[in-house]
């Protein structure tokens, strides 16, 4: 038992040596799979905006107005005032609602790869809450830019995340190799272990194989 721990320890010893000895490569596997990865992400992934709408309460407003607004009939509502062809599931991930500070201002913002249909969105948002909401919590805009900015694409959370995927891969490449490399292949190396002459291993098996 003490044997077999200790053959363990040191296999793991080596391994990390051998690893050790291959840092660079590695670290190379990881930064180039970071690179393509956020080359990919700056190319092939579509530029998101978001479009935001300031207004205020004539009243100290909690999380009742937040809640009544995304409701799935204020949803559906707005669905119908844009005119876009998407679920109330999917305008729900779009949209969000804060208010600012402690103030009576709240700000609503909708996200979408259409600057144009994050605009009209953001403003059927609007127009539904004024209509529905209005005269109980006395809404008036405080500010509409009428534009959709585009939001900053996250190129360091993509880039870590895919250099420790891709020195993972390297580090699981290079266990197998060394796994493989240190397998005992030949009748020598089975005498080395077992500590016995290969003539007096051979001929038992020799035996074995006539019966």
């Amino acid at each position: 038992m003490n044997k077999s721990s200790n053959d363990l320890k040191e296999n793991i010893i080596e391994l990390f040596a051998y690893l050790k000895k291959r840092i660079l490569w590695i670290l190379l596997s990881g930064i180039t799979f970071g690179v393509l990865v956020c080359t990919a992400y700056y190319y092939l992934v579509p530029e998101e905006y978001q479009a935001a709408i300031k207004i205020q309460s004539g009243m100290q407003v909690s999380n009742d107005f937040t809640r009544l607004i995304t409701s799935r009939p204020i949803l559906e509502q707005v669905i119908y005032e844009a005119g876009v062809d998407m679920t109330p599931e999917e305008l729900d991930s779009a949209f969000f609602i804060s208010i600012v500070g402690d103030s009576r201002v709240m700000e609503m913002e909708v996200s979408d790869y259409d600057p144009k249909q994050a605009v009209t969105l953001v403003r059927a948002f609007l127009k539904t809450a004024k209509a529905d909401y209005g005269t109980i919590f006395n809404l008036r805009v405080v500010e509409d830019t009428g534009e959709a900015y585009p939001l900053p694409k996250e190129y360091a959370g993509s880039f870590l995340r895919s250099f420790l995927i891709g020195a993972a891969v390297c580090i699981v490449i290079i266990s197998i190799k060394y796994f493989r490399s240190s397998k005992i292949q030949k009748a020598d190396e089975i005498a080395e272990l077992l500590h016995l002459p290969i003539l007096a291993v051979l001929p038992r098996w020799d035996i074995q194989k006539r019966k």
